[in-house]
């Protein structure tokens, strides 16, 4: 089951009650545009079209004319081995390879790049989907280049021919914290998931400081590099991020009364985003959190809750972290886990987090049980010990429930 969810719909915008039968990405983008007063730029025409010619909406930057592959004849690429001539790019170019992985959003390929060669990960969209959002994730590949964690980016843009699809081209990873995961049995120890930690919260600080918030924390985000950087952890998948301004975030909070979809991943969602409340830095800092949590102790109380309807999933979800407190979260662990998931639930709407502080914590923690950073995670000491490969898993079987 897929847990990145937009849910709901806006259901109570200023004094109107505007109730849509739109896509849940449209409503979300229409819920953000209006609060921001289209400073942004996002510019949203709602018109009601034939389900057979859906619209294409615009919920992030569009593509430089520069970008765009126009005239001539190109293959089209069949299933999952596309054309051995299927090219994308115009500055700079790559040749689709195998597929990777699918999902709502569009495919996965493997790639390289026509010049040097380089191995590359290129990630098509049907510009006509429902809600495509690859280029405006483009554009925040573009502007968190050169930060810690942050894959290298190589082309973003349109290929105009047949099926058309929205393009983006980046260096191909290792396998995602998650399934490593599962590779060591579900469980992490203390010093994985604190030289884990130290890294996560640099790449929070960058992302932050940008002005961006990522609002889909979660293992399967984070990804080991390859080669010589297997020791560094690095986030993909911007899809759900966002532009975020502190003192204006703070004025729509209090000036509107919007009930937000939850955006974000179920498990991992902050309180703040399950009661529908306009996020900030401190929802990612408390989705981290909960991650570290989860591969401490194997699990979350509330994974595998179930109901009848999606919604009601959430708000059992949203009961489950209201009543379970940091302290019965972290049995069994050390305080500072705990001490850091109170202090993330406390913190102001508009507060930066205290990313040094935090670290320092957790580096003072390593330090009193004898832990030395010396990136030897979990599944190198199991593949050492074992003497199997890792294998990845894909998105499928991760060994856990969804919610």
């Amino acid at each position: 089951m897929d847990e990145t969810v937009m849910s709901g719909g806006l259901q109570t915008i200023v004094s109107g009650g505007l109730q849509t039968g739109l896509p849940d990405c449209l409503q979300t983008a229409l819920s953000d545009g209006l609060q921001t007063g289209l400073s942004d730029g996002l510019q949203i025409a709602v018109s009601v079209k034939p389900a057979a010619s859906p619209p294409v909406a615009n919920c992030g930057a569009n593509a430089s004319s520069d970008d765009a592959q126009t005239g001539g004849d190109q293959p089209t690429p069949p299933g999952n081995t596309p054309a051995a001539d299927f090219i994308v790019g115009r500055s700079v170019k790559a040749r689709v390879l195998e597929l990777i992985n699918r999902g709502s959003f569009g495919t996965i390929h493997r790639g390289v790049m026509l010049e040097t060669g380089e191995d590359v990960v290129v990630k098509l969209e049907k510009q006509k989907a429902p809600c495509p959002q690859l280029l405006a994730e483009a554009d925040i590949y573009r502007h968190l280049q050169g930060g810690p964690g942050i894959p290298k980016f190589f082309w973003g843009g349109l290929y105009d021919y047949e099926p058309f699809y929205n393009v983006l081209v980046i260096e191909l990873l290792g396998p995602s914290i998650q399934d490593l995961f599962a590779y060591c049995h579900h469980r992490f120890t203390l010093k994985t998931v604190l030289m884990l930690a130290d890294q996560m919260v640099d790449i929070l600080r960058f992302i932050h400081e940008k002005h961006y918030i990522y609002r889909d924390i979660k293992p399967d985000n984070f990804l080991v590099g390859v080669g010589a950087d297997t020791r560094h952890i690095y986030v993909v998948d911007f899809g759900l991020a966002k532009k975020y301004e502190r003192g204006r975030a703070l004025r729509r909070s209090s000036s509107y009364h919007f009930c937000h979809p939850m955006v974000g991943t179920t498990r991992y969602a902050s309180l703040h985003a399950h009661r529908g409340e306009e996020q900030s830095p401190r929802d990612d800092m408390e989705s981290l959190g909960y991650v570290w949590l989860y591969l401490l102790r194997g699990n979350l109380p509330w994974q595998g809750i179930k109901a009848e309807h999606k919604d009601e999933t959430f708000a059992a979800v949203k009961e489950a972290k209201l009543s379970t407190t940091s302290e019965r979260l972290c049995e069994g662990l050390p305080a500072e886990f705990a001490s850091y998931l109170d202090y993330a639930k406390r913190m102001k709407m508009d507060e930066m987090p205290n990313y040094k502080k935090i670290k320092a914590k957790f580096r003072a923690l390593a330090e009193v049980e004898g832990i030395e950073y010396d990136w030897e995670y979990d599944w190198n000491v199991q593949q050492e010990k074992t003497g199997v490969e890792f294998r990845a898993r894909g998105l499928s079987d991760h060994g856990h429930e969804s919610s």
